[in-house]
């Protein structure tokens, strides 16, 4: 049987690190977790903040970062792997299990 798979989304202001708690928690748990970046938000942290203020991100649409993940549980979908459980947050209350 197949674990069930967690998708983590993070916000506009954040990378996934934010999810970084809660990955560690439920995998230690037997879950499956991704958290995917949005485009152009997979480089690390420095390097972000050496790119401020980013035109790639201010290009960006709603639209693009929705069809991004869709492409990602596609992915995992087409891999073989479950439809996973999708987790957004709003607030940074959300980043402690």
């Amino acid at each position: 049987m197949k674990s069930e798979t967690i998708m983590f989304i993070h916000g506009m202001c954040v990378t996934p690190l934010f999810w970084e708690q809660w990955v560690d928690y439920l995998q230690a748990k037997g879950y499956r977790c991704i958290a995917p970046a949005w485009p152009g938000r997979d480089k690390p942290i420095d390097a972000l903040r050496g790119s401020h203020p980013d035109p790639q991100l201010g290009r960006l649409t709603l639209a693009d970062v929705v069809e991004h993940h869709i492409n990602v549980i596609r992915e995992l979908v087409h891999r073989g792997g479950n439809t996973p459980t999708v987790c957004h947050a709003e607030r940074s209350e959300a980043s402690r299990p």
